[in-house]
């Protein structure tokens, strides 16, 4: 399941663990990224190709499905729109409060400026996005996904 885990910096940067790999290149692309109307991350991330990486490579490690095909589970990815969603691990509703409750929906989508890092091969291994002030607590906003999460920010490392 995606990711492997999660990690928040002193400076709100959210650092997320697709696989287990070494690093070779580090890049800068956009995310999209979808919120519920509490503002937690929710679904997971979508990604188009930029001109400096090949999304289809970026990938490629992950066995990727068609969008149709997906079950919602996994990686996605669809050559005509060169697009790709990681579908995250979610944990479902607290206690009390139903799928269709309209506060464990979707509202928006933000798309954070973010550094990823890949493979020699070009295969995804992680992305790392700065949660913008304003946005609430980084923990708030990952308290939806199913992923340990290491928190820095109060002085361990």
């Amino acid at each position: 399941m995606l990711p492997v885990n999660l990690r928040i910096d002193r400076d709100r940067k959210i650092l997320v663990y697709l696989r287990k790999a070494e690093t070779a290149v580090e890049m800068e692309t956009e995310l999209i990224l979808d919120v519920d109307h509490a503002g937690r991350w929710m679904r997971g991330i979508e990604m188009l190709e930029s001109v400096d990486f090949d999304l289809a490579t970026a990938v490629k490690p992950f066995k990727p499905r068609r969008p149709l095909e997906s079950d919602k589970v996994g990686v996605t990815y669809d050559p005509e729109a060169n697009a790709a969603f990681f579908y995250l691990s979610m944990k479902g509703p607290a206690a009390g409060i139903c799928k269709d409750d309209p506060k464990f929906k979707y509202s928006h989508s933000i798309t954070p400026m973010a550094r990823i890092g890949l493979d020699e091969q070009g295969g995804l291994v992680w992305v790392s996005f700065l949660l913008e002030v304003g946005s609430g607590n980084p923990a708030d906003f990952l308290a939806r996904v199913d992923a340990p999460v290491e928190n820095i920010t109060n002085g361990r490392e």
